[in-house]
């Protein structure tokens, strides 16, 4: 029989429970000025919570599990993390060069790098329409949009007329991005069709790179895209993070 748990953690719980069914998402920082609490006594009962099924955690702070669902809406997801993942896309962009064939996933921080700027005469060939838009503005851009399903809630081409076209190239550069990283594993996406898809991207890619803001930086579940060892560059918001310099030492940008 599972043993009590101490009243005055009940508060807390309700507390933050109440708060992240309010905010849908929320930081350590917020939790902590609210509760007046140590951040080692909100990390632990995030974890409790967590195993609980009551929340879910990500790197620095937590969120309700509807809101975790909704960010496969696409439009949300964009919305999240903006200048991180913003900074994230300039980082990536000084990796293509002239004349580069590349590819790109359908995340929402691969999407930002299709706002940049390229340089002349790229082909580029991806799964989202909607960074597949942003391209087809550049005259001097060839873009090809890979054929497939369409995925209306994550405005994606997904299915294996998809992945059976993506092979049929060869790419200088991959970018892709994941939903979180196991360090000790590599980075998982929970949708299979997504993960089949940034898969394909990778066999078919001379440099592959990752784009992943902070908040992912967690552990995860789902489909294993790739392991450590598969990718060339890592590209992220906070690269001084000491567990990320570690295991990926020259490979973070």
């Amino acid at each position: 029989m599972a043993s009590a748990i101490p009243s005055l953690k009940v508060d807390r719980f309700k507390k933050i429970i109440a708060l992240i069914n309010a905010e849908k998402r929320v930081s350590l920082a917020e939790i902590e000025k609210i509760l007046h609490v140590s951040r080692i006594t909100i990390q632990r009962d995030l974890i409790e919570l967590e195993n609980r099924k009551l929340i879910r955690r990500f790197h620095g702070g937590a969120m309700s599990f509807d809101f975790s669902k909704d960010l496969y809406d696409y439009d949300l997801k964009k919305s999240i993390n903006i200048e991180a993942k913003r900074v994230i896309a300039e980082k990536a962009n000084r990796l293509i060069r002239e004349n580069h064939h590349v590819c790109l996933d359908s995340s929402s921080t691969v999407y930002y790098l299709s706002e940049t700027i390229f340089p002349s005469n790229v082909q580029a060939v991806t799964s989202s329409i909607d960074s597949f838009k942003n391209l087809s503005s550049r005259e001097d851009v060839q873009v090809i949009l890979a054929g497939g399903r369409i995925n209306r809630k994550s405005n994606t081409i997904t299915g294996p007329e998809a992945v059976a076209m993506i092979r049929n190239f060869s790419f200088d550069l991959a970018f892709i991005s994941a939903e979180s990283f196991i360090p000790h594993r590599g980075f998982f996406d929970p949708h299979q069709d997504e993960a089949q898809i940034k898969r394909a991207i990778l066999e078919c890619s001379r440099e592959k790179v990752m784009l992943i803001d902070s908040t992912k930086l967690i552990a995860g579940s789902g489909i294993q895209i790739c392991s450590n060892d598969e990718i060339d560059y890592v590209v992220t918001d906070k690269p001084d993070q000491p567990l990320l310099k570690k295991i990926f030492r020259d490979k973070l940008l």
